[in-house]
């Protein structure tokens, strides 16, 4: 019993011992729980009896209780569980958990003993993951170097080079060159060839960005990182052909960025070289490198405190951009050029039309061209319809091609294209054969389309002419026994009207060079056709024509009678050289007849046939019987007698007889009566002939009759002063043939005084005399006669001298001078509404004529009226379609509106002549095109430049709420373009009356057209029907509000400054605050507009000198214009700039 209870109470010692170091007070931060079973000792009754407990013992008891004590890896530190760390924490960690360590900044490990991401380690840009694994951003490698490798370079924005040649004079460039190898996705240079030698200063633009990418915020012992462009310049290098450097250099960006200053922003760096003293040579290469570096740093602070550490710097790739100026001055050769050192292949042709005289197609083909430098870049094909001018054919408008196409895949060896021209004509075409530098061979050749023209045949005019006039030409005598003769012509017989008139086959004259640029030494557009031989049947030189055919043919053969043979298919015989007659001998006997055939051809193979017929008469007229029947009626004369006569002609029958009655004893002659019979043709045939036998056939078929009646008038044999009863009078009668053969035969007339009706023939021939005048009566018909021719004669000169209009306009003068003296209060109202022209001015300029059209009439087939733009109480204006050479131009017709009157085409009129006559060009006065007269139910039409972008008020209101750069360099063109044109206007003496911006007009490009002066008469009709008349009191002159005699440049100056107000205020309305009928007396009190908010000094300078009181004070247009010119700079094609430098 004694061991067992030694054991409970070991046992009991040891569970108090393990309960004092394990057990702490209550739950708390790790702090476990766990159920503890203990025993205790408790007396228990072992024997019992009904007296009670006899025996006790101690038995042990157990029991369950909640015990609470630190968890695993803590211990117990002053009644707190502290985590234990095997590995004790060093360098300041801290134990935080079971053999975990927190650690101070820069350190990591289990135990605190590794360096971690920190200024010790610096892991950006990037980020760190504990303990110490560092990833960098993209764009940045190289962890184990704190990601300072940067792989990303910068991108150009702008890499660009322009060479020029600038005149010092002028300040501007006369022309200049650029390339750009801004393009990110190629590193290639920028090749531009260039064939000018001639530079005096050279620009390059670069500009460049850095684009870091995605960062992660920096860590807080970062304080500070820049990255960007960290280097910045270019280098030059000229070489020759045969890579000999030439020259080089380089030039720093400035301002220059560095690495501890590095360009965050876009870096810009303009480089101007106010010289180019490099010599360039042909095949040289001018090469401009730009280079870019990225690159920055980054500061690092103690980490945890703000105490600097180091500064680490970043070095990133260099990008770099090239741009080459290569030279090449000789421009393409082909094989058939010569000393072109090239080998002709079968289809090299420099230029061909395969069909050069066709009414097809038109097909053109070249190959072969060749650019052993800059290679070729591409060809254009330019057709042009040949005007006649003269005896030549040319392009009349040299600049004006009815077709320019261009082909740019130069790969091609063989170039074919087709044209159909859209009318027939004489064409030239012209090729351009261009390499990379702009360099350009032109060649030129010819063509003939006419798909339409035919031969005309006129009626009548091609004739035998060794035949006989009398029997039209188709009777020809051949009475010797040679050969005969036989000519025959056809002038004016054959002619293709359409290419005789046009000339088509006429000599060409060259090619004009055109575009001669005398700064660059250069002519372009010189054809070089001259130099390479032309294979084509239509050269530049003449194709001999005779009204439009170019061969004839003639064929001649005997001719059966009452037989027409069709032409013969052979032996035809070509008239070379060509005329329009052809001689020939035969063998023919009388009563042969010879059908002579001719053939026309044109150019085009079109052909005509005619034929004639000659006969042939070997024989003279037979006379077999006259008689004389003395005083026999006839019903064309008083008193007549009568001759019969019987004659015949077998071969070509009788053509006329002629009768003459001579003074037989002395030979005078009588009287020629001319032809008394013509040849009796008759209807009979050949066998009626024979059975009555009154009448012969010839071998043309033709039947004659044998026997002529021919009556005579006797007086024809009466004369005063002869003896009439000794007169024998012999009547000499000659019969011809149609071969002009005759025979004679005479018959004597005895007794003439017997003869019917001689007492009432006159003696002779009754002049009526004056002799009954006074020598006064005649003198005076003579001086009524002499003046009047005088007069006739005086008004003649004066119109062929243009003096008699001058008369007209000294007439009208004195008639205005009087008007004028009776009117001098004329109000200034008067002189507006009429545009400043009296009355009679709008009567000369409404009548004036001319003696040859100008060269501004149009035809009113060639206007097209579109869209109404708008309608006054004068006229319409149109939109209108104008063709011009055959290419359509968009215009503006005003026409007369429906029921006009004659005074309103009067008006019309004077627009029109003023225009035409008065006014004349000018860039910056609306272009007077033309005028159509032609149609009294139109009236006359005038013809305009259409502006597209309308009146400049409507546009300066348009773009009031946007007002950027760019329209603010317009408003100082603007100001430009009108000075410029009012001083055009003052120089030809024409007042405008009426400046304002509402009458200016805008084109497309933006140019200012002055507009809205010249003769009118009340309403304008651009205004519209709705807008009531009112004078424009604020944009007039002071000095013009009462009289209009003191309209001059200088109240149009005053005008001028009211529109520069209106320009630079965007379109405000002038004096805003100020009611019209109160104006003059604000501007007496010496009160002016204030300056607008867009304007410069020097405009607003000009505006306050225009509005000067006294107009002598105000300056000229011209003045003016010079003042302004000094701000603009002209740029190749002749625009100007606003250049704000020059302020």
């Amino acid at each position: 019993m004694r061991i067992n209870e030694m054991k409970i109470v070991v046992f009991s010692l040891l569970a108090l011992i393990a309960e004092v170091s394990a057990v702490i007070s209550g739950p708390g931060p790790n702090v476990c729980t766990r159920r503890k079973r203990d025993y205790y000792y408790k007396s228990e009754c072992v024997y019992f009896t009904w007296l009670g407990c006899c025996v006790f013992r101690q038995v042990l008891v157990c029991r369950y209780t909640t015990e609470y004590y630190c968890c695993s890896g803590y211990e117990d530190v002053g009644n707190t569980c502290k985590p234990v760390c095997n590995d004790a924490c060093q360098n300041g960690g801290t134990c935080v958990s079971p053999n975990t360590c927190t650690c101070t900044p820069g350190q990591s490990g289990s135990n605190c003993g590794d360096v971690v991401c920190s200024h010790l380690r610096p892991c950006y840009p990037g980020i760190c993951t504990l303990p110490s694994t560092c990833t960098c951003a993209t764009g940045y490698t190289d962890s184990a170097s704190n990601c300072t490798k940067v792989s990303i370079a910068p991108a150009f924005t702008s890499a660009r080079a322009e060479l020029a040649f600038f005149n010092e004079m002028k300040q501007m460039d006369v022309y200049n060159v650029t390339t750009d190898s801004t393009n990110p996705d190629s590193d290639l240079p920028d090749v531009l060839w260039t064939n000018l030698l001639k530079f005096n200063m050279w620009i390059v633009t670069m500009q460049a960005v850095y684009e870091p990418g995605f960062l992660p915020m920096a860590p807080t012992y970062i304080p500070e990182v820049k990255l960007g462009i960290i280097s910045a310049n270019i280098s030059y290098e000229l070489r020759a052909s045969d890579n000999r450097l030439k020259t080089f250099g380089s030039q720093l960006c400035s301002p220059s960025p560095t690495i501890l200053a590095p360009e965050q922003d876009i870096l810009n760096c303009l480089f101007t070289f106010s010289t180019f003293d490099f010599r360039i040579d042909h095949a040289d290469i001018f090469t401009i490198t730009f280079s870019v570096q990225s690159g920055g740093f980054e500061k690092l602070n103690v980490i945890g405190t703000s105490t600097p550490y180091a500064t680490l710097t970043f070095n990133g790739p260099t990008k770099q951009k090239s741009v080459e100026f290569k030279i090449d001055y000789v421009g393409p050769t082909h094989c058939i050029i010569p000393n072109s050192n090239l080998t002709c292949t079968p289809t090299s042709t420099p230029l061909q039309v395969t069909n050069p005289i066709t009414k097809d197609n038109v097909t053109i083909k070249w190959s072969g061209w060749v650019d052993n430098l800059s290679g070729m870049y591409r060809y254009a094909l330019e057709v042009f319809k040949l005007t006649r001018q003269g005896d030549i054919l040319l392009e009349a408008d040299p600049l004006g091609p009815v077709l320019i196409t261009a082909f740019n895949d130069t790969s091609i060896v063989d170039y074919s294209f087709t044209y159909q021209p859209a009318e027939p004509g004489m064409y030239s075409t012209i090729l351009e054969a261009a390499d990379a530098s702009n360099n350009s061979i032109y060649i030129r050749r010819f063509f003939l389309y006419d798909p339409v023209s035919s031969i005309t045949v006129n009626a009548g005019v091609m004739k035998v002419t060794s035949a006989t006039p009398e029997s039209g030409y188709s009777w020809q005598d051949n009475q010797e026994n040679t050969a005969t003769a036989i000519s025959v012509n056809w002038a004016s017989h054959f002619i293709n009207q359409l290419q005789a008139d046009g000339g088509f086959l006429n000599a060409i004259q060259d090619y004009p060079p055109q575009l001669q640029d005398l700064n660059v030494d250069t002519s372009f557009k010189k054809v070089i056709d001259t130099d390479i031989t032309d294979n084509s049947n239509r050269t530049s030189a003449a194709i001999p024509n005779i009204e439009g055919i170019v061969k004839f043919e003639v064929v001649y053969e005997r001719k059966l009678v009452g037989v027409v043979p069709d032409p013969p298919a052979t032996g035809w015989t070509t008239i070379d050289p060509m005329a329009l007659y052809y001689n020939f001998t035969e063998n023919v006997i009388g009563g042969d007849c010879m059908m002579i055939w001719v053939r026309a051809y044109d150019i085009m193979d079109n052909n005509a046939t005619d034929a004639t017929v000659v006969c042939f008469d070997s024989t003279d007229p037979i006379v077999r019987s006259t008689s004389l029947e003395l005083n026999s009626p006839s019903p064309d004369f008083t008193a007549a007698s009568r001759i019969l006569m019987t004659t015949s002609d077998t071969q070509s029958g009788i053509a006329s007889i002629q009768l003459a009655f001579y003074d037989n004893s002395t030979g005078a002659l009588l009287y020629d009566a001319g032809t008394a019979a013509s040849g009796n043709i008759t209807n009979k045939t050949q066998t009626e002939c024979d059975q009555v036998g009154d009448c012969y056939c010839i071998t043309t078929g033709a039947c004659y009759a044998f026997n002529y009646d021919m009556y005579f008038d006797n007086c024809w044999l009466y004369k005063k002063d002869l003896d009439l009863t000794t007169l024998v009078v012999r009547a000499s009668l000659t019969s011809y043939n149609l071969a002009s053969l005759f025979t004679k035969t005479d018959i004597m007339i005895t007794s003439i005084s017997s003869l019917d009706g001689l007492s009432a023939c006159p003696g002779e021939t009754t002049v009526v005399t004056v002799s009954s005048l006074s020598a006064g009566g005649i003198a005076a018909i003579a001086l009524v006669i002499i003046l009047i021719l005088a007069f006739i004669i005086f008004v003649l000169i004066l119109h062929k001298t243009g003096r008699l209009q001058k008369v007209k306009e000294r007439s009208i003068e004195r008639i205005r001078s009087i008007r004028g003296g009776a009117n001098t209060g004329l109000v200034g109202y008067k002189q507006w509404q009429t545009g400043g022209f009296a009355e009679e001015d709008i009567y000369l300029y409404g009548t004036q004529t001319y003696e040859q059209a100008p060269s501004w009439m149009l035809h009113s087939d060639d206007l097209a009226l579109g869209n109404i733009i708008v309608v006054g109480k004068f006229a319409r204006i149109f939109e209108a379609i104008l063709q011009v050479g055959g290419k359509p131009r968009n215009v503006v017709a005003k026409t007369l509106k429906e029921n006009f009157t004659d005074q309103d085409s009067l008006l019309m009129t004077a627009k029109i002549n003023f225009f035409g006559t008065k006014v004349g060009k000018h860039s910056c006065i609306l272009d007077f095109i033309g005028a159509v007269t032609e149609d009294p139910r139109m009236g006359p039409v005038m013809v305009l430049e259409y502006c597209d972008n309308g009146p400049m008020n409507k546009w300066l209101q348009r773009n009031k709420a946007s007002v950027n750069e760019t329209v603010v360099e317009n408003l100082y063109r603007f100001s430009y373009d009108i000075v410029r044109g009012m001083e055009y206007l003052a120089s030809q003496e024409i007042i405008h009356m009426r400046l304002a911006a509402r009458n200016i007009l805008l084109t497309d490009r933006l140019e200012a057209r002055i507009s809205g002066f010249g003769p009118r008469q009340g309403d304008d009709e651009e205004e519209g029907e709705a807008k009531k008349e009112r004078i424009p009191v604020k944009w007039i002159a002071p000095e013009c509000l009462d009289s209009n005699k003191s309209a001059s440049e200088k109240s149009d100056v005053w005008s001028y400054g009211i529109v520069l107000w209106e320009i630079f205020t965007i379109g405000e309305t002038p004096y805003p605050d100020v009611r019209s009928r109160e104006l003059p007396r604000y501007l007496r009190s010496g009160k002016r507009l204030p300056k607008p908010e867009y304007s410069d000094d020097t405009h607003f300078s000009i505006m306050l000198k225009t509005w000067q009181k006294s107009p002598k004070a105000r300056p000229t247009f011209m003045d003016a214009r010079k003042e302004i010119e000094h701000l603009f700079r002209q740029s190749s094609n002749d625009l100007y700039y606003y250049d704000s430098n020059l302020q």
